[in-house]
């Protein structure tokens, strides 16, 4: 999802984030930084049951959009694995819960983000394909897709990375920020569970 840039032998880093879920792209063996991903912002504490959005597997969303699997879920929404129907191309999706669809304060704080997000275009932030309102009302976002594994993730199980991977992944995440800011666009959530690295 997006273009790759490079880490160490096999390593990867990516981007896109959302509900604490980001993604990434993949690395190959080069003397570039490693490329990360900028997940949009968190939403939150989860508020539905795991069944409930479960169900909406399988649902093909504003007739373009077949979801496939949960990857996350926050007080704003949920974020899943989908496939453009038309396309066959893998996108994440978050979409807004339906009751918050009749909140005008959550609809601005969601178009927002979704303007916000659409502005950045680099490497190493997730791109937006998609902003829309279903017929039912509910607004969906429709982002880039990484494959791989949150920073925090690989923390937890690898422990403390190499310095020069570490360096490669902070350098990746500046550059990010760094182009964001110059839009005026700040994340204020930069976290290891928010930077992927890319399978």
């Amino acid at each position: 999802t997006g273009p790759e840039r490079t880490l160490g032998r096999a390593e990867s880093i990516s981007k896109k984030t959302l509900n604490g879920a980001c993604y990434c792209g993949t690395v190959r063996p080069a003397p570039q930084p490693a490329p990360v991903r900028l997940p949009v912002p968190s939403t939150g504490p989860i508020v539905l049951s795991v069944a409930a959005i479960m169900d909406r597997v399988g649902q093909v969303l504003a007739g373009r959009y077949r979801l496939s699997r949960l990857l996350g879920s926050g007080g704003m929404g949920s974020v899943f694995l989908a496939e453009h129907i038309h396309l066959g191309r893998p996108t994440a999706i978050k979409v807004l819960r339906r009751e918050l669809g009749t909140d005008p304060e959550a609809e601005a704080r969601f178009r927002r983000e979704a303007l916000l997000a659409a502005k950045i275009n680099h490497p190493t932030v997730a791109q937006v394909y998609d902003f829309d309102r279903t017929p039912e009302g509910e607004f969906f976002l429709a982002m880039e897709y990484i494959d791989g594994e949150t920073v925090g993730r690989r923390l937890r199980r690898d422990g403390p990375f190499p310095l020069p991977l570490a360096v490669r992944v902070l350098s990746a995440v500046a550059d990010g920020l760094d182009r964001a800011h110059s839009l005026g666009v700040l994340h204020r959530d930069i976290k290891p569970e928010n930077i992927m690295l890319g399978q």
